[in-house]
């Protein structure tokens, strides 16, 4: 018997970045499993997106409800005065010097709109929640953040009903390596802990990404959660890679994908390719990077003396960033030098799994990533301490390519774990569970 799951997420279609892909795909693949979901979420006209991808609409299932409802968001208003450009991006990867209309902008977010800008959605979604609750016989309420006020709505809704709600942390929420630049005040940072420690003590299960996220969230409270959560990572559609192949050019080549804010410290990886090249200046060079980068990036090419092997391209739609994964050689996976990076397991992750290319990552050596990479055999992880380390591993791809060794990566068995196919199983197993016996144990 099919069973119907009500899906609560702010971003959708047209909005672009991993955390729409997440359910976009799972959607996808939960009818296989008996499951039939159902999404809520915000109406694009009152939405105010950070990243826009509209090619992502053609990835929801036709046969899909998705019901949309209005909201209040102040920050458009912000966009309008001042203009969309000094808004955030995901990651806070265009967020330079904080000028007097940013620390503003601040202030004002951290401790008017708590916890998140999207607060204003809350109402229209609870209304429009209970109504479909009223007429749908729905097994379980998943809502999906950030933003992590969408967990503001399950929480209330918790309070009406005894339907079991999943509660999915993508990130963390106020261990996000961005918060401090936030500038709480003292009053708005002890609400943002007591919203995230309500909503840790009322769910009935919970997802996040990997082992070291769940033991931060667990933390929190002083309710025995272990037990309530799945470790469900970010994936990949294996349609997305049907077509897997090595690249045409005989240049070597490294891509890299998705935002690079400051914290993300690349410093060593341009120096280290810089005297790479050097090193075997007989092979040529190069590097493309996708997606959204601070201005730092520019000043690191060129004091590395990389302009002319360097080719940026502003973000681009989906499945043009499978595109540029095809033709790669090596890709760059950058941890976020932060608290907790260790627990960080960005979505292109992935999808550069899927790629079959030899990844270099940079990032804690004891981290998820480091774990699954090694796991699955598809690359290396290095401290930012190990510029020689990264240097020769480099060295070491482009002398493959140079000697005709160079070859796909056999790692397809290894990754099959991490599909989205794979994964619509293990949620719709939870809720079959948590559907036979009302609500979890915890309760």
């Amino acid at each position: 018997m099919t069973k119907k799951l009500l899906i609560i997420t702010y971003y959708w279609p047209p909005s672009g970045g991993a955390g729409v892909q997440r359910w976009v795909k799972l959607s996808k693949y939960l009818p296989k499993y008996g499951i039939e979901p159902i999404v809520l979420t915000v109406d694009s006209g009152s939405a105010s997106y950070q990243d826009l991808d509209p090619s992502l609409n053609d990835e929801v299932r036709e046969d899909l409800r998705v019901i949309r409802t209005r909201s209040f968001e102040p920050i458009n208003w912000y966009k309008r005065l001042f203009g969309g450009k000094d808004l955030p991006s995901g990651g806070f990867a265009n967020v330079g010097r904080l000028t007097w209309k940013k620390k503003l902008m601040f202030a004002l977010r951290s401790n008017l709109l708590i916890p998140d800008p999207r607060i204003g959605w809350k109402n229209y979604a609870y209304r429009s929640a209970q109504k479909l609750l009223r007429s749908e016989s729905i097994a379980a309420i998943l809502t999906t953040s950030p933003p992590h006020s969408v967990q503001l709505i399950g929480n209330k809704l918790k309070r009406k009903t005894d339907i079991p709600w999943i509660v999915d942390l993508r990130d963390p929420w106020t261990d996000i390596y961005y918060y401090d630049t936030l500038r709480h005040s003292a009053w708005s940072h002890l609400r943002n802990t007591r919203m995230e420690r309500a909503v840790l003590e009322n769910g009935d299960h919970f997802l996040t990404v990997s082992e070291d996220l769940k033991q931060l969230f667990c933390r929190k409270t002083s309710r025995p959660l272990s037990t309530l959560f799945n470790i469900l990572p970010n994936g990949f559609d294996p349609e997305d890679f049907k077509e897997v192949r090595a690249p045409e050019s005989n240049v070597f080549t490294l891509v890299y994908t998705g935002t690079m804010a400051e914290q993300y410290r690349p410093q060593v990886f341009f120096k280290a390719l810089k005297n790479a090249i050097d090193d075997l200046p007989e092979i040529k060079v190069e590097l493309k990077l996708i997606g959204a980068f601070p201005p730092m990036i520019d000043a690191l090419i060129e004091e590395n003396q990389l302009t002319e092997i360097t080719r940026k391209v502003d973000t681009v739609p989906h499945y043009e960033s499978i595109d540029w994964l095809m033709q790669a050689h090596m890709l760059l996976l950058l941890i976020p030098d932060v608290v907790n990076a260790e627990g960080i397991l960005t979505g292109k992750l992935f999808e550069y799994l899927a790629s079959r290319r030899t990844i270099l990552c940079i990032g804690p050596l004891l981290g998820g990533a480091a774990k699954i990479l090694q796991e699955t055999r598809s690359g290396r992880t290095f401290t930012r301490q190990d510029e020689a380390g990264i240097r020769q591993f480099i060295k070491d791809q482009m002398l493959l390519l140079t000697s005709g060794e160079w070859q796909l990566l056999d790692n397809s068995t290894l990754i099959k774990q991490y599909s989205r196919d794979n994964q619509a199983q293990e949620v719709a197993d939870l809720i079959s569970r948590l559907s036979v016996r009302g609500v979890s144990p915890g309760h």
